[in-house]
């Protein structure tokens, strides 16, 4: 590594001063900080090696200004628009104000309340003014909290500056210093810090005193879909200097082939601060936990082959960097420790140079909001240490500060833990809409803090090795102020690729369809992509998965492509994951994404059910008429408490970096093919161990410790079981057999109830999840909700009837379920299963639907055109009632303002006063139609068929018959036709209670795939009900002690039954559910996007599926697995 001269500057300015009402700075979007010292690298510097080495808090020149303030809040923002700096005097008398926690927000202590916004601002849009949108306490509204706390000075300020360091202030800060004013910042998530040393003496107290805005101008731009929260989030501290001091550096490592190791890079810049006359000179030796391996040489250091280890997420090794600098006597003037790495991903010779094996690994990415459910924005070092670790354990290798830079603290933990970065700007500003005439991007004004705020973070993290491309920021718009601080980054840090969103033509994003991608950014990183997207990207612009990412085909550079984000983890979600990661291993040039978003940004409600935690979300606070975009904040792979989700699994399983697959198999052996898809690990037994499990019936029949071979990408290895003992002659003729590979990193009987206590019903409905409401499932599927009731509308021809067989002294059920030619839908209704085991078979009445049109009907160009798929914002939106128009029945029957079902006639009005139009709709969907300015009568017929999300069966049982549960089949977790991969095959057994997942807001859940046979007993297992799915086909079934209502929608609406998770009430009987088909949940999106083509139902063709129904006492219990073998 080597060092050369970096001049970095500093600069501070005075207050302005003027007669009169002086300007408000925080309503200035040209002012966004005035005093402040200049941004520089996050280092600890002490006043000897040891205490460098130790870290901030063990040295001398630290002292912490964390704990209790005192504290007083107001509700707005000064009348002239400027603190009048009152209560900073000394002699001001604060014994009337209360307290607060800092870091902490004020609104999770007593003050104010937490709003949560995603697109919107909670203010009116009219950069840069703030005036309160919601209805109380009015559009003055705009919290300001004024905080007192003094220290005595321990440093003597003519040895030396003295610093006053305000970690992250949201979002505007006035500060004094025994009264005197020191200055004003802005920027809610970078450091800021203040040269206090002409207000201070030694020996005599220090008083801080500080002026917060909860909103200021620079609020526009930190529109991120996160709570709007106030207050002092990270660490206050003082720390004073030597004169002479090393202000700033930077280093950069670059990696050269020497030998059988690497060469080393460069060391830029000892920026240093000293008097005029001061002599001085720096060295800086680089070290490892086994001594020094280098030393500063003119200002170069190399490190020797061999010894140079490179760092990576999967190899994070890390140097020590001592900078020593000593005055001219050569006594040691101050130590600045940093650790630094030799980082493998760089920039130097295009957007992105990696090793070639890149393409194996790509990158497996979460977007990380800086969360904690009691807390709010203030993370501990604890918690940040637990999400790093998890991600680790989730197969993430790395995160994208979403969407802004996170505390130091965390860069730190990435360093040291191994975690790629992709470190994102504080800018957002999606609420203005990315129109060029609306986005703050293109507004002079705003130039420079767009900019600012992009240079800040830079100089800031630099030192970083984890912090591998720069993010300009998010959903932002395009514009010049892109543009410029584009520019900056490539002159200031040509080593790391930058990444930008909406670097694009086109002022939205597509589903489907590939942008334009304009300058400013150095990947592709488009927003909610179908695999079908990325499929044509691939094609288009394939590259050899051994050439270098950055390629020109035919004149045209070729950017990698990474998903800024994907597969919205909204509820339960993240349906598809496996089909995004089939399509990205197919390609060199894509290269992952990150999934939106990592945690469930819930806080915590009190009132939890049974020790369940209650989360809140948007419109759980404030007074009526707040702001807020309800449960859109809950969409992460973890709950707020940290618990996985049950997406959480399939990310793991899909982001896994050893893969295996089939080559072929036999009774007794297998052979396999293992892929190795890290970077820098070889499978090599040092570090990896691993074993294969045989399972037979989803029973562990043999367990074998497998050496591994050095392999560094793929090899075919043969795995013969017949050697096991007792195994041959054990074998079950006809078992269903599992071949598990398994890779570690080195690392008395009761009486027999059988009770059921309900009829089995048809049922095409199952509670929505957060993907179905954001489609309009509620009100476009609603049909089906009422499915299993009798039609009133007399009896219609049947398909086939529901037929019922003695098997095996239990009840087998046969259902078939088909779309009839006119759209309506048939499925017979009822079969009885008595407490005695009888069963009653109850044809009645059949159900009875109609399907729903999908198409919209709207006005463009001065026609009405029918149109499948609206368009919004975030790309197609599912159909929804017809917005544009009242719908009134032409022939005076119903009621204005219903929805058209098949075969109505209707006349239809423009809302906008249009007046009536004339014509009829043909068969052709799309095809316009001529505008007339008589009434008209509008013929709407059936268009698109509505599937329903299940076909299945439930039913209702007694509690204390069925409140364990054991099956064969997928788990242990919750599974779906496209969210199956993570879950395995084999015998489960737990807790009906233990089958419901929680989701913070409740929604359908706990469905198990793959189901060979369930077994509902009570507590002690020994007595229940076995279903039994025939002819080979295994079926979805679930369990729960709650009624399907309870984790549904109110009928016809999105208002949920049950608000949170933690306040759902167990019933007094248990559910079960036995299906014939499922819809998968879906995953492109939470607000249209239907689940892939592949995992939606289709009656054009009957769903038909049976199973057997047989009670079973505690004698039988023992022999489960032959009363399944003889009702299969």
């Amino acid at each position: 590594m080597s060092s050369s001269a970096l001049p970095v500057f500093t600069g501070s300015s005075a207050l302005p001063v003027a007669s009169g009402r002086r300007p408000a700075e925080w309503e200035n979007p040209e002012c966004f900080g005035i005093g402040r010292e200049e941004a520089r690298a996050s280092h600890c510097a002490a006043e000897s090696r040891e205490a460098a080495l130790a870290g901030r808090a063990q040295s001398g020149r630290y002292l912490s200004l964390n704990g209790r303030w005192h504290f007083r809040w107001s509700e707005s923002a000064p009348a002239n628009g400027v603190p009048s700096g009152d209560f900073a005097a000394p002699t001001f008398d604060d014994s009337g104000w209360g307290e607060i926690e800092v870091p902490g927000n004020w609104e999770l202590q007593g003050h104010g309340f937490p709003i949560y916004t995603n697109v919107q601002y909670p203010f009116e849009h009219n950069p840069p003014a703030i005036a309160y949108k919601g209805r109380e306490p009015g559009a003055r509204y705009n919290p300001c909290g004024e905080y007192r706390t003094a220290v005595d000075m321990p440093w003597d300020p003519a040895a030396g500056p003295v610093y006053l360091h305000l970690g992250a202030v949201t979002s505007a800060v006035y500060v004094w210093v025994n009264g005197a004013e020191v200055g004003y910042s802005q920027d809610s998530k970078l450091p800021v810090e203040f040269d206090i040393t002409r207000h201070v003496s030694r020996g005599e107290s220090c008083l801080i005193a500080l002026f917060v805005l909860c909103w200021c101008d620079g609020a526009y731009l930190e529109d991120q879909d996160m709570w709007w929260l106030a207050g002092i989030t990270r660490d206050v501290y003082l720390y004073s200097r030597p004169s002479l001091h090393v202000r700033d550096f930077a280093v950069r490592t670059r990696i050269d082939a020497v030998g059988d190791g690497f060469g080393a890079g460069l060391v830029e810049g000892t920026d240093l601060a000293a008097p005029p006359v001061a002599a001085a000179r720096v060295s800086a030796p680089l070290c490892r936990a086994g001594g020094k391996v280098g030393a500063l040489v003119h200002a170069a250091l190399r490190v020797p082959a061999g010894q140079a280890l490179p760092w990576s997420a999967e190899t994070p090794s890390l140097y020590t960097l001592l900078l020593t600098l000593r005055d001219a006597a050569g006594s040691v003037v101050e130590v600045l420790a940093q650790r630094v790495g030799e980082r493998c991903l760089d920039a130097e010779h295009g957007p992105l140079h990696v090793p070639t094996s890149i393409r194996e690994d790509a990158w497996f990415d979460s977007p990380l909001h800086e969360h904690h459910p009691e807390t709010g924005h203030v993370v501990s070092d604890e918690s940040m240490l637990r999400d790093v670790r998890l991600m680790k354990d989730l197969n993430f290798n790395t995160v994208r500060t979403s969407h802004y830079p996170n505390a130091e603290r965390w860069y730190e933990l990435c360093d040291e833990l191994g975690l790629y970065v992709i470190d994102e700007a504080n800018i957002e500003s999606h609420g203005m809409g990315f129109e060029p005439k609306h986005t703050l991007a293109a507004r002079p004004d705003f130039r420079e803090a767009h900019v600012e705020r992009v240079r800040r973070v830079c100089e800031r993290d630099k030192n970083h090795p984890s912090v591998i491309v720069w993010s300009l920021g998010n959903e932002a718009g395009n514009g010049p102020a892109f543009h410029a601080a584009y520019a900056y980054l490539k002159r200031r840090d040509p080593s790391r690729p930058v990444q930008y969103e909406n670097a694009r033509l086109e002022p939205g994003w597509s589903t489907e369809q590939l942008e334009t991608i304009d300058v400013g950014t150095d990947l592709y990183v488009p927003m909610y992509p179908s695999p079908a997207k990325l499929e044509l990207y691939a094609q288009r612009h394939e590259l050899d998965p051994r050439a270098l990412p950055l390629v020109s085909l035919e004149g045209e550079d070729v950017l990698l492509l990474v998903m800024c984000e994907y597969s919205h983890a909204m509820g339960n979600s993240c349906g598809g994951l496996a089909a995004y990661w089939a399509v990205i291993r197919r390609h060199g040039v894509l290269q992952g994404g990150c999934i939106w978003d990592w945690v469930d940004q819930g806080l915590t409600l009190a009132g939890g059910v049974c020790g369940a935690e209650r989360f809140g979300y948007g419109g759980d606070f404030g007074p009526d008429g707040t702001p807020s975009d309800e449960a859109f904040c809950i969409n992460g792979l973890v709950q707020p408490d940290r618990r996985p989700n049950p997406h959480a699994h399939e990310a793991k399983y899909c982001q896994q970096p050893i893969g295996v697959e089939g080559v072929s198999a036999g009774p007794l052996h297998a052979a396999v093919r293992v892929h190795n898809r890290h970077d820098f690990l070889p499978l090599s037994p040092g570090t990896f161990s691993s074993e294969w499990l045989l399972l037979e019936d989803g029973c562990p029949r043999a367990r074998v410790s497998s050496p591994l071979l050095l392999v560094a990408g793929s090899v075919e290895l043969e795995v013969a079981h017949s050697s096991c003992e007792h195994l041959e002659a054990a074998a079950v003729a006809g078992a269903e057999r599992h071949l598990e590979l398994r890779f570690r990193r080195a690392s008395d009987g009761h009486e027999a109830v059988h009770v059921v206590g309900s009829a089995l019903t048809p049922s095409l409905w199952r509670p929505l999840n957060d993907n179905e409401l954001g489609a309009c499932a509620h009100v476009r599927l609603r049909r089906f909700r009422t499915a299993g009731r009798p039609s009133r509308g007399g009896h219609h021809a049947l398909l086939q009837p529901l037929r019922v067989d003695d098997v095996a002294g239990g009840v087998e059920v046969e259902a078939h379920a088909a779309l009839l030619s006119d759209g309506e839908l048939c499925l017979t209704t009822t079969c009885l299963v008595r407490p005695d085991g009888a069963v009653e078979l109850c044809y009645g009445d059949v159900v009875s639907l109609t399907a729903h049109t999908n198409h919209y009907l709207g006005v463009r160009g001065g026609e009405v055109v029918a149109s499948g798929r609206r368009q919004g914002e975030f790309g197609p939106l599912a159909p929804s009632a017809a917005e544009s128009w009242s719908v009134e029945p032409a022939d005076g029957r119903g009621q204005p303002g219903e929805r058209v079902v098949s075969g109505g006639r209707v006349a239809l009005r423009c809302v906008d006063g249009g007046g009536f139009l004339g014509g009829r709709r043909g068969e052709a969907a799309d095809s316009p139609l001529a505008c007339a300015e008589s009434a008209a009568v509008w013929e709407i017929r059936a268009g698109e068929r509505a599937a329903p999300l299940r076909v299945g069966f439930v039913a209702a049982l007694t509690r204390a018959a069925a409140s364990r549960v054991r099956w064969h089949g997928l788990g242990p977790h919750e599974s779906y036709p496209d969210r199956m991969a993570g879950a395995r095959v084999g015998v489960w057994d737990g807790s009906v209670a233990a089958q419901t997942h929680r989701y913070c807001r409740p929604q359908e859940n706990g469905n198990k795939m793959g189901t060979r046979w369930m077994a509902l007993s009570d507590a002690a297992g020994s007595a229940g009900l076995l279903v039994v799915s025939r002819r080979g086909a295994p079926l979805p079934m679930q369990c729960h002690h709650f009624a399907l209502d309870d984790f549904d929608v109110r009928p016809g609406s999105a208002v949920p039954e049950v608000r949170h998770g933690g306040s759902l009430q167990e019933a007094p009987w248990t559910t079960l559910c036995i299906d014939g088909a499922h819809a998968g949940v879906g995953g492109i999106d939470s607000w249209g996007s239907q689940p892939l083509p592949q995992h939606r139902l289709s009656l054009e063709q009957p769903v038909e599926w049976a199973f057997a129904l047989r009670p079973f006492s505690p004698e039988e219990e023992v022999a489960l697995p032959d009363l399944v073998r003889a009702l299969a």
